[in-house]
């Protein structure tokens, strides 16, 4: 649904922010890993709120967040 809602927003722009398709998915791509990368930002911070005990979890959640950061990376 985000998705459709900025593809409609770009669209009705009067000056085009792109000049092929290409870079039109390469940008979308990188909002939505972007996206992913603040949502597992919020776990991790939640987790450290509460003081979770759970040093798996933490990990789990700091490589996705690495391997995130490494595909936006490779967009930009």
């Amino acid at each position: 649904m985000v998705d459709a809602q900025l593809v409609t927003a770009i669209a009705s722009e009067g000056e085009a922010h792109v000049h092929d398709a290409y870079d039109c998915v390469r940008i979308i791509k990188r909002l939505r890993w972007e996206r992913e990368r603040a949502a597992i930002q919020r776990e991790i911070d939640r987790l450290q709120e509460v003081g979770a005990t759970d040093g798996e979890k933490l990990q789990e959640l700091l490589v996705r967040k690495y391997s995130v950061i490494q595909r936006i990376e490779t967009l930009v």
